[in-house]
């Protein structure tokens, strides 16, 4: 007997390799899996504006980059002696604010290049409930801990969501006509907006990415949502806090988007890399032994092996394991 339904997808036309350009932008879900194909010496944009779980800033994250609209005062806010953006995770601070202006627009101008050159980006939306800052009217991608009295809080429509995906997919496709698109829904639970409201935030997602990729092109829905909450089916795949996914949730998702993502070539890189990983993580008992140095060299002329690319992208492993033989 089969007791849970599984669910199969395909990404169609799509041959990720270690060549390919990836954007990450989105929910705390995006940086998981973005995060995983950094570990693993992929070329990866993640998340330039930090975490961010509403598709209003989401989107204009990537819209103000190809429009090349530059921040000003109006869009930053003083906490203590730090400054913060409207538009930013709380892990972008300033003290001065000229000198933080210059560094998010020099930050802006970089994702807009790589925007142009983006073979794939992955969008993920976190929740539809959304924080509008009374004096800006604009959702804030963090409330950076400024006091509630400053927002509205308010649940942002499927065909609103969908209204600005459209427009954004659309200006990208301008700039980059052959970036691939991919959007998903995070299975985070947003259970401090309440059960029942997650559950309405989560529907409005899920019907705005559908109505986004019905009416664009080159874009496609991935259903890490589903596959958490219908495929795995269990408290068992949550954390212990219930709310994110447990590191076997993650696994499974990640093993389903390889075995559709990889062909099989990248696969072998990603099991050489994986071996390399380890190898360089390795402690040794006897640091300064001939068998150790044995075991460095051998691990530098693995990553030699390896693609251009790949090589670059353990260049400051190389260094460090060049180091310990001398």
């Amino acid at each position: 007997m089969n007791f849970r339904t599984e669910l199969s997808w395909k990404a169609g036309d799509c041959g990720i390799n270690h060549s390919s350009k990836l954007i990450f932008i989105g929910s705390c879900f995006a940086d998981n899996f973005g995060g995983k194909f950094l570990a693993l010496k992929f070329n990866v944009v993640l998340n330039p504006n930090g975490i961010i779980f509403h598709p209003f800033p989401i989107l204009e994250t990537i819209s103000r980059a190809i429009k090349d609209q530059p921040f000003s005062e109006n869009d930053l806010v003083k906490r203590d002696d730090a400054i913060f953006s409207w538009q930013h995770h709380s892990q972008h601070f300033g003290s001065e604010k000229l000198q933080f202006l210059n560094s998010l627009n020099e930050q802006q101008k970089n994702l807009r290049n790589q925007l142009k050159s983006a073979d794939y980006i992955f969008i993920t939306f976190g929740t539809a409930w959304g924080f509008e800052v009374k004096s800006t009217g604009k959702i804030a991608a963090n409330c950076h801990k400024i006091p509630s009295s400053n927002f509205d809080k308010k649940l942002t429509s499927n065909a609103e969501i969908a209204s600005s995906g459209i427009e954004v997919i659309q200006l990208m496709q301008k700039l980059n006509p052959n970036i691939k698109i991919f959007f998903s829904v995070s299975p985070v639970r947003h259970i401090k907006d309440g059960i029942i409201e997650n559950n309405r935030s989560k529907a409005e997602l899920v019907s705005a990415t559908h109505q986004i990729i019905e009416a664009t092109t080159n874009t496609k829905y991935i259903p890490a949502f589903e596959w958490l909450m219908d495929d795995l089916r269990d408290y068992r795949f949550y954390g212990k806090d219930n709310v994110h996914p447990s590191e076997e949730a993650i696994e499974y998702i990640w093993e389903k988007l390889s075995a559709t993502f990889f062909e099989e070539e990248t696969r072998k890189a990603i099991h050489q890399i994986q071996e390399i990983i380890s190898a360089v993580n390795h402690k040794p008992f006897r640091s300064e032994s001939k068998e150790h140095k044995r075991f460095l060299e051998k691990t530098i002329s693995k990553i030699k092996t390896l693609e251009a690319p790949i090589q670059q992208a353990f260049s400051s492993e190389l260094e460090i394991l060049k180091a310990q033989i001398k």
